[in-house]
């Protein structure tokens, strides 16, 4: 990242880091929107003949996402690898909502302009003291919402998202049994769905 992309990076997350916690993290998460969308027009300032991919969401909601950023999904990078580089076929993604997918996309733009710093492993100090604001801010939703957030971040194979989603539970189940996992989460497909990755990105707080 070039010395004038980091502290940008510091300015803007500085101002987001003063409005969290305000309203329930309302103000959180309307700036870290407000933040990635703002990169966004900025890439496409910059880039306005970037190559564009079409992504289609479970519902057939398609988003025009560049290419660029999409990548940073290995499921769609291998997807794209395989079209034509004037081809503009859409790319179904049948297991991630709309809303989900709008959330993806919002985080993959965002860290493809500001990298996501390595999540350490195991985690030894809490998720506040070690994540950014912009990414804290990003966490800031219902359980619900955070689960299908790691269920699609583990579809699309996105490492950086699969992390952070990840980190967020750990430190949410930590100490917790099965049962009390489950009444967290409200979803009975919790150990069967979603297990599997968490189970792997668990290891971050092994030993904390």
């Amino acid at each position: 990242i070039s010395t004038h992309n980091t502290s940008r990076r510091r300015s803007h997350q500085a101002t987001m880091a003063d409005g969290e916690g305000s309203g329930a993290g309302g103000a959180g998460r309307v700036q870290w929107r407000d933040e990635a969308e703002r990169v966004a027009q900025e890439f496409r300032q910059a880039n306005p003949n970037a190559p564009m991919v079409k992504l289609q969401s479970q519902e057939g909601e398609v988003l025009d996402v560049p290419r660029d950023i999409a990548n940073a999904s290995e499921l769609i990078k291998g997807i794209i690898s395989d079209m034509d580089s004037d081809d503009l076929s859409i790319v179904p993604l049948p297991n991630v909502e709309t809303v989900i997918l709008r959330l993806v996309v919002l985080f993959m733009t965002y860290h493809h302009r500001f990298p996501m710093p390595e999540i350490e492993r195991p985690l030894k100090k809490s998720i506040e003291q070690i994540l950014e604001p912009f990414d804290l801010a990003f966490l800031q939703v219902d359980s619900m919402t955070l689960f299908k957030l790691v269920l699609a971040a583990n579809y699309l194979d996105c490492g950086d998202l699969l992390a952070l989603t990840c980190a967020k539970i750990v430190s949410m189940i930590k100490g917790k049994t099965p049962e009390q996992i489950k009444d967290i989460f409200s979803v009975a497909q919790f150990t069967a769905e979603g297990g599997a990755g968490i189970r792997e990105e668990g290891r971050l707080g092994e030993d904390s």
